[in-house]
């Protein structure tokens, strides 16, 4: 797996928010709601077994309940599958690339059939200690 650069380690240092104290401008969550100011920094991982379903239209691109769940302070809750419950028929890989100072470089997926827009992205070679993201999407 990859190590962060320097400044990667750099971007790291200079986040203010890490899930113990919320921006004074950030929303109150609602009954049964989460704050995504709440969530962690640096990320954290956890197995989740409940039941997630990805569509495209009518089509299931991706069914599991063996997905890694990823909170984020400041970001959506994030669920990764493993491959052998994507129908991988329907994605083709497209240009570009990004890199999360966490999790590491990212590359994005598109349907198939359909512009080539970005509809998913993975962690193939990810920063200690995200090495379980590995493969998923």
């Amino acid at each position: 797996m990859a190590d962060p650069t320097p400044e990667v380690l750099a971007a790291r240092a200079k986040w203010r928010w890490t899930g113990k104290e919320r921006p004074t401008w950030a929303e109150e969550p609602g009954p049964g709601q989460e704050s995504v100011w709440d969530y962690p920094r640096p990320p954290r991982m956890f197995d989740d077994d409940r039941l997630v379903v990805v569509r495209a239209g009518e089509r299931v691109v991706a069914r599991s309940t063996s997905t890694v769940r990823v909170l984020e302070t400041a970001g959506a809750p994030a669920f990764y599958i493993p491959p052998a419950d994507v129908d991988e028929e329907l994605l083709v890989e497209v240009p570009g690339s990004s890199i999360c100072e966490w999790k590491g470089p990212a590359r994005y997926w598109a349907l198939r059939q359909g512009p080539r827009e970005a509809v998913g992205w993975d962690y193939p070679d990810p920063f200690t200690p995200f090495e379980p993201l590995a493969g998923l999407r």
